[in-house]
């Protein structure tokens, strides 16, 4: 009786259980209520598409306000939501789709209106068109002056 005991504890031991989350009672809205504060908390279908939604009316001008000006304050912008979730302002449910979603609303405002300037966008052309306007006379040089002092 004993060694079943034991081999029937071993095999609960060694074969992992699977943990799930809350039972996924959710309304037709894709939702439901957090009944520890009252808050609401999304999970799929229209819930997560108003949150969108609100994200793009909340940080899409704002991102759209710094492009405009050439600031990027998106990681400020990060530190400043991540100090609200801390500090109990946004709740820690909430936050975990709202924070994504304000990001993105963020940065896509910004790349929407942010123009560089010449030397932004085309450095990186500008900078190889140097390098071989450095080696390739030299190069030239080296080999005519090569053919140069040998004599046929």
């Amino acid at each position: 009786m004993r060694v079943l005991l034991f081999y029937c504890t071993l095999l609960v031991l060694i074969f992992p259980l699977e943990a799930y989350a809350h039972s996924g009672r959710t309304d037709s809205y894709g939702g439901h209520n957090k009944t520890a504060n009252g808050t609401y908390h999304c999970h799929s279908g229209k819930c997560l598409e108003d949150a969108w939604e609100e994200a793009l009316k909340i940080a899409y001008p704002s991102g759209q306000e710094d492009g405009r000006i050439g600031e990027n304050q998106y990681k400020e912008y990060e530190e400043v939501l991540h100090k609200r979730v801390l500090n109990e302002e946004i709740d820690s449910d909430q936050a975990e789709y709202m924070i994504p979603y304000l990001l993105k609303a963020y940065k896509q405002g910004y790349e929407d209106t942010y123009i560089p300037s010449f030397w932004e966008k085309y450095k990186l052309h500008l900078g190889l068109m140097g390098i071989s306007l450095l080696i390739i006379p030299s190069f030239i040089y080296k080999v005519y002056k090569g053919r140069k002092g040998t004599s046929v």
